[in-house]
């Protein structure tokens, strides 16, 4: 009451005098609220009195930016942290893994646009590579590639030192207003060239300008395209100029009413008659909208109270008859939370006459463009963009919109409407890089098609996910949680976890992809986005607005919120968790870790906000008052007081190790001074003061680096800070290591290092801690070779566990250790586990029963993936063996059980694939290289990889069933083989010499033994039914009225039933005992004790079998009868095989168990085999 009453006597006095005495009211009015000193000159403290409570500052001198003892302190300290980052003992390999992935070669697309049936696109060969303009015919989007490309624009090759930051192309598409920005500069200074795009020349017409914060700028050609309007930021001042070609100097634009810290867009009609200008104030989250009339006058058409986001203008029907469409749509929240669309004529542009185009519907309405018959409508909605068409000529147009979904969260990053209603839309996720397409309604209006322009990535990133989750805030709403991690990560509370609030500078654009995300992912750890209030928004566009001010407390508690949720769902723990923030987020992170010092093991924290009291005084405090408010303001004082970083820093709190950094640049940044204070403030309170490192972006100086080798090093730094301090170490290992090869007295390892020229040894010990280790190699890696290395381990003693880990560069690779078991020798009893038939890279669970169930090893008997390749490349069967083992339930397997494998069709050459295969050739050299194997009996070069061994009185014979097989259509007679010739005689010779010294003999056919061509014995099983059935179960032909149908795509033995019989009369011939067949490929369990398996002429070979399958695939039933029944698995219930052989000395009690992935027994085949007992070894073997 009392200052209403002032400014009542204020308003009476005239002019000056008026003015003056409201400067004293106001003097007088907050000397009653605060009394705030100016900074010291030199080191000490500064104290605010806020509604009579006195606030100490210890480090308000540090505002003081050009004071010898601020520079000094801030100098010291950023060279100490510089010193502590450089040692972190990760941090070279993260920053050489950075750069690689960055600098490696691939098209990045950027600001695609179209002028008289041409496209313009920004493209560069790496992320790191300068940009170039191509055009391109608009056609070339139908195909897979862009067609008659040609660069008209590459100023990076003229050694200008410049780089294309963004282009503008003129009307009739002859020239282009080109900005360049320096390669080697963060300085805001650039130049606007005009460019003869039909020659490839700059014209030699340039302007300079100054870019905002947020790096953006805008041109707008004029309808005869003799000159164009183009934004600027000289003098830290927004304004719009315009150029006339020919002529300078330019003129400024009378456009009243700009926001001093706007960032602005232009955009010009079709025809370019009109131009509209677009205001962003990112500090108070507010836009203004201008018109420029075809006679060059200015009008506001919508102020940052009017609520309007976006603007676009009419644009010529896609019907002769129907007239054009003379408006100005605008996307508003007045009245409208979620977003209407509205349209006023140009003519008479006020909303006060505005017609509803799209009212307000479930979810936010977040961007549009206007086509030719429609509006395209992005909303908001499961965490991404969902893009809609709806065809204003319609009857219903609201009911019947056309959906372009996508299959994970993504974002709507560009869309450009071409002709008509053609438009090309640019999405990106948190996992997939920008891509870009095209749709056209009058052309199929059921589906988009994907362009040749999309961004390349050097790493396969399919074998990561994103799983949307919502967290409950502490009033009961509910937080969007978007976490990031590779396919098959446990939620047992062991991975390390960043945890970072999404940016308010991507606009609502989130999800985004980034690269550098990899080196966090790719060991292990897991990211999780956190959509807190007041930091960036999904489900409501107030969420944002709802942080500011007053509800600053409920971002941090939102935030604090998320990561108790984490911690509690055994995402991880808090010692393996971090808080990661940047601007306005690093405010959040901060507060939120003062407030719960045990919330979180480190965090990082760029530009961040710390000094909530004095922010509105500091530089820049207009821009935080409005952000944060003043304390002098009623309720703020204690508002600002609970928040503040800087003031809730209390001395001898455990505090976890924070890494403050400034400089990157951000358009919501906040002054340097208050990471400054903070880091100051935090050395003082804990100890020891190193957990606290304050980094400032290198200075230009006068060698400057260019902006991406500088914002590596930062990130390397980052993650390197967040490896040591949650105690993760970054192995060097892509892929493995995986043990094979196994005997009684040697082993084989390989494993796939992270690039070339890594020089590699392996340690083996007796010991987990790899106490008095062997040591084998040294091997080096290339990139020929996929940077694989081998290692042969001869020498080693028998029945021995051994664990071993690589020392790449002469590091310890201690997270990829591994361990495997050598064979016993003699006569022994042991456990062995095989399968086959999962999908490619599965992480179903049924790995980890399989490695639970300790096996002496693990063999996969076919379909390790189902890439189907058919081509002889090598690179594909690479890349599928490191698709697989980038599951981390498959990689623990085979790190800790040993491997052996024999392929069939699906990861040999497609699907019932045999010897004139295509891609024989590159299958069998990926194998080779790749896999931990066997000597291969047919040896080097393009042949077949069957192989044998034994283990105690067991010997195991694999088959290739896929190198030398003929067409399965052939004629059914003795010319027709699944072995070949070769493999055959080596078969029966392994046979021969088996029998009799082993009574056990199993044969690993891949496929299954039992069945006649054209027979279904399970025909009465329907295809929704799982479980066990058995044949005899079926009713009576006679009495049944369905036909039974004869299997498809047989390609197993009963459709080489002659062969079948020559192998069945050879066992019998020879007397061979023991044999029993271990198999795969039909997606059942299922066992027979010989009854059906008896193929020999007139009998007298009964061959046990055994199939176990899938580890993770749809259910299919092949061949029979079997005596033990079958098993069809249900929807991802992966399946095993177990082989328990117990050496009894004048017996082998042979078990065959069928069990699923929570291993249960399904199926059992149980026999005993007589042996002739052991004799003793006259002398113990040598040990080492």
């Amino acid at each position: 009451m009392r200052i209403e009453n002032a400014l009542r006597k204020v308003r009476q006095l005239p002019g000056l005098r008026a003015l003056a005495g409201l400067c004293g009211l106001l003097v007088c009015l907050l000397g009653t609220a605060a009394s705030v000193s100016a900074a010291p000159a030199t080191g000490g403290s500064l104290t605010n009195t806020y509604h009579g409570v006195e606030v100490i500052d210890r480090f308000g001198w540090l505002e003081d930016r050009a004071a010898a003892e601020t520079l000094d302190w801030v100098r010291r300290t950023a060279e100490e942290t510089r010193g502590r980052l450089d040692q972190l003992p990760d941090r070279p390999y993260v920053l050489r893994s950075l750069g690689d992935w960055f600098r490696e070669k691939g098209e990045v697309f950027r600001d695609f646009s179209t002028v008289r049936g041409e496209g313009f696109v920004l493209v560069a060969e790496s992320r790191f590579a300068p940009f170039r303009l191509v055009r391109f015919p608009e056609s070339s989007l139908y195909s897979n590639r862009l067609e008659q490309l040609r660069v008209v624009a590459d100023p990076a090759s003229r050694g200008l030192g410049m780089e294309i930051g963004w282009y503008s192309v003129s009307p009739d598409a002859t020239r282009a207003a080109i900005l360049l920005r320096p390669a080697k500069s963060l300085g805001p200074e650039r130049r606007l060239v005009v460019w003869d795009l039909t020659g490839g020349q700059p014209t030699g017409e340039e302007v300079a300008v100054v870019e905002g914060l947020g790096r953006g700028g805008s041109v707008g050609w004029l309808r005869d395209g003799t000159g164009f309007l183009y934004t600027d930021h000289r003098g830290g001042r927004p304004s719009v100029r315009l150029h006339r070609l020919g002529h300078l100097p330019d003129e400024e634009e009378h456009v009243t009413g700009l926001p001093a810290s706007a960032e602005l867009q232009l955009l010009a009609s079709s025809e370019h008659s009109w131009i509209a200008l677009s205001a962003f104030d990112a500090v108070r989250d507010e836009r203004s909208h201008w018109l420029r009339a075809p006679d060059g006058t200015w009008r506001l058409v919508a102020g940052g109270a009017d609520r309007v986001t976006q603007v676009d203008f009419g644009r010529d029907p896609i019907y002769i008859e129907s007239p054009r469409d003379e408006g100005l749509y605008l996307l508003s929240r007045d009245r409208a939370p979620l977003g209407k669309l509205v349209r006023v004529p140009l003519s008479k542009p006020s909303l006060a006459g505005a017609s509803v185009i799209l009212p307000e519907g479930k979810e936010p309405l977040t961007a549009f463009r206007r086509s030719a018959s429609g509006i395209y409508a992005s909303y908001q909605k499961s965490g991404g963009a969902e893009l809609r068409f709806y065809d204003l000529y319609e009857k219903e147009p609201l009911k019947t919109p056309v959906v372009m979904a996508s299959h994970t969260p993504s974002s709507l990053r560009e869309a450009v409407v071409m002709r008509g209603d053609q438009i090309v839309y640019c999405r990106e996720s948190y996992i997939t890089p920008r891509e870009w397409f095209l749709y056209d309604p009058n052309r199929d209006a059921a589906h988009a098609i994907a362009t040749p322009l999309y961004d390349s990535v050097p790493l396969d990133l399919s074998d990561s996910e994103v799983q949307r989750v919502s967290v409950k805030t502490p009033e009961g709403g509910k937080i969007p949680l978007f976490i990031l991690q590779r396919k098959g990560t446990r939620q047992t509370g062991e991975s390390p976890l960043i945890l970072t609030p999404e940016s308010a500078s991507e606009g609502g654009q989130a999800p985004s992809f980034d690269l550098a995300r990899r080196a966090w992912l790719s060991q292990g750890g897991v990211i999780a986005v956190a959509q807190v209030r007041g930091v960036g928004g999904e489900s409501r566009p107030e969420w944002r607005e709802g942080g500011v001010a007053a509800n600053l407390r409920d971002s941090v508690e939102e935030l604090l919120a998320c990561a108790r949720y984490l911690v509690a769902s055994n995402y991880t723990r808090v010692d393996r968790l971090a808080l990661t923030g940047a601007g306005q987020g690093a405010f959040v992170v901060l507060s939120a870790a003062m407030q719960d010092p045990g919330a979180a093991a480190a965090v990082v924290a760029d530009d961040p906000g710390c000094d909530l009291l004095r922010g509105s005084v500091m530089a820049g405090g207009g821009d935080f008052a409005a952000r944060f408010g003043t304390p002098e303001a009623a309720g703020g004082f204690e508002l600002l007081r609970g928040l503040s970083p800087y003031g809730l820093v209390r001395n001898h709190v455990p505090y976890p190790p924070i890494l403050l950094r400034t400089g990157f640049g951000r358009a919501e940044r906040f002054p340097e001074v208050h990471a400054w204070k903070m880091a100051a403030r935090l050395e003082e309170a804990v100890r020891p003061a190193r957990s606290v490192l304050l980094d400032r972006a290198p200075s230009e100086g006068p060698s400057p680096r260019a902006p991406g080798e500088v914002l590596l090093e930062r990130m390397a730094d980052a993650y390197a800070f967040l490896f040591d301090r949650l105690g993760v170490g970054y192995s060097l290992v892509d892929r493995g290591p995986w043990s094979g090869g196994v005997t009684t007295r040697s082993a084989v390892v390989k494993a796939r290092l992270s690039r070339d020229g890594m020089r590699a040894r392996l340690l083996v010990s007796r010991t987990p801690r790899l106490n008095d280790p062997l040591f084998f190699g040294p091997a080096l890696s290339t990139g020929l070779g996929h940077n694989l290395v081998s290692f042969e381990l001869p020498g080693l003693v028998p029945d021995t566990q051994y664990h071993y880990a690589l020392e790449v560069d002469g590091r310890l690779d201690w997270p990829s250790r591994g361990e495997f078991r050598t064979f016993p020798e003699g006569p022994a009893s042991f456990k062995v586990a095989f399968a086959s038939c999962a999908k490619t890279a599965s992480t179903l669970d049924v790995f980890d029963r399989i490695r639970e169930n300790r096996p002496l090893f693990f063999m996969n008997t076919g379909d390790f993936h189902y890439l189907n390749i058919s081509s002889n490349n090598i690179e594909l069967f690479r890349g599928g063996y490191d698709y697989v083992l980038s599951s981390p339930e498959q990689s623990d397997l085979y790190r800790h059980i040993p491997f052996v494998y024999m392929w069939d069709d699906h990861d040999y050459g497609g699907n019932n694939s045999n010897r004139k295969s295509s891609s024989h050739e590159a299958a069998r050299r990926a194998y080779e290289e790749y896999v931990p194997h066997y000597p291969l009996a047919a040896g080097g070069g393009d042949q077949p990889i069957y192989q044998s061994f034994a283990v105690g009185r067991v010997k195991f014979i694999l088959t290739d069933l896929r190198s030398d097989r003929d067409d399965v259509k052939k004629p059914d007679d003795a010319r027709k083989s699944m072995m070949g010739e070769r493999q055959k005689a080596w078969f029966k010779q392994e046979l021969l010499s088996a029998n009799g010294v082993y009574p056990l003999i199993c044969w690993v056919s891949s496929v299954p033994w039992l069945g006649q061509a054209g027979s279904n014995y399970y025909w009465f099983v329907k295809g929704d039914q799982h479980g066990y059935f058995h044949h005899t179960n079926a009713l009576d032909a006679s009495t049944r009225t369905n036909k039974a149908k004869a299997p498809v795509e047989e390609d197993h033995w009963c459709v080489f039933s002659s062969e079948r019989r020559e192998i069945a009369d050879f066992i019998k011939a020879n007397q061979i005992r023991g044999v029993c067949i271990l198999h795969g490929d039909s997606h059942m369990l299922a066992a027979d004790d010989g009854s059906n398996g008896d193929f020999a002429t007139g009998g007298g070979a009964p061959i046990p079998v055994f199939c176990a399958a899938p580890l993770d695939q749809t259910p299919s039933l092949k061949g029979g009868p079997y005596s033990q029944g079958v098993y069809r698995v249900k929807a991802n219930e992966g399946c095993f095989g177990l082989l328990e052989v117990t050496d009894r000395g004048s017996q082998l009690d042979v078990a065959l168990s069928g069990r699923n992935n929570q291993n249960q027994e399904k199926i059992s085949l149980r026999f005993t085999l007589p042996a002739t007992p052991p004799q003793q070894p006259s002398s113990p073997p040598p040990r080492r």
